[in-house]
C-alpha cells in the first residue's frame, strides 16, 4: 500500500525546503547485471560476510557483530573490497532515478554504494547536481558552487573511499563508537539542519 504524505510536507518538498534521508532499504530495487540478484540490505549482507569470512553458523548474526569477527579473521581493507565487490553491479532502479526531479535541501545517506550518484549521472532532466560528502577536509565552497549544486553527505562512508583508513566504512562496534573520526563536519553539518528543516526518511526499519 502507497503512503500518503501530509499535504504540508508535499508543499515543503515542492518548496526544495526538505533533507531526504536514506537507509538501507531505499536500494531496494536496484537494477543488476544479474535479474536473479538483489541489492543486500543490512542483514543479506551480514550473512553474506559471515559466510565469506567466517562459517555459515554466523548467519543471522548482526551485522556490526559479523564484521568485526570478518576483519578479525581477515582485515579491514579485505572486507570493505568485498562489500564494495558486492555491491559494484547494481545501478539505480526506477524510483531512484524520480529522485533527481525533485528539489532537495540535502540528501543524506547511511548506504555505502552509489546508486544515488549515478541516478542523478543518467537523468539529464535532473533539477538539482549532488556533491557528494564523505569526510572532513572537503570544504563548501569548493563543491557547492551554484544553487542547483546539493550536498549529499554520506555518514558511514563510501565504496569509492574504502582504501582510506581514515574513514572506514562503518561496519563494526567499533567503528560505530567513533563514528565522529574523520567525518564530524557530516554529523554537525546533519545536525544544524535538523533544526530548520523537515526530514523524510526513506529505507529505515525499527530493528
Amino acid at each position: 500500500m502507497a503512503a500518503t504524505l501530509p499535504p504540508a510536507l508535499v508543499d515543503q518538498i515542492a518548496e526544495g525546503n526538505v533533507v531526504l534521508f536514506l537507509g538501507s532499504g531505499a536500494s531496494i530495487g536496484a537494477t543488476s547485471t544479474d535479474p536473479t540478484v538483489q541489492v543486500p540490505k543490512g542483514a543479506e549482507l551480514a550473512d553474506l560476510i559471515a559466510t565469506k569470512f567466517l562459517n555459515p553458523s554466523y548467519k543471522g548474526k548482526p551485522l556490526q557483530y559479523v564484521s568485526q569477527l570478518a576483519q578479525s579473521e581477515s582485515d579491514m581493507f579485505t572486507v570493505q573490497q568485498y562489500v564494495a565487490d558486492l555491491f559494484a553491479h547494481f545501478g539505480p532502479g526506477k524510483q531512484h532515478l524520480l529522485l533527481p526531479l525533485f528539489e532537495w535541501k540535502c540528501i543524506i545517506t547511511t548506504n555505502y554504494d552509489r546508486i544515488i550518484e549515478d541516478a542523478y549521472r543518467l537523468t539529464p532532466k535532473r533539477l538539482q547536481n549532488i556533491e557528494p560528502f564523505i569526510k572532513n577536509g572537503e570544504r563548501l565552497s569548493q563543491k557547492i558552487k551554484t544553487r542547483s549544486d546539493i550536498q549529499y553527505l554520506k555518514l558511514h562512508g563510501c565504496l569509492s573511499s574504502i582504501n582510506d583508513n581514515d574513514i572506514p566504512l562503518i561496519l563494526t562496534p567499533e567503528q560505530y563508537v567513533t563514528y565522529r573520526h574523520g567525518r564530524s563536519r557530516l554529523f554537525d553539518r546533519m545536525k544544524e539542519l535538523a533544526y530548520e528543516h523537515p526530514f523524510v526518511f526513506v529505507g529505515f526499519s525499527f530493528e
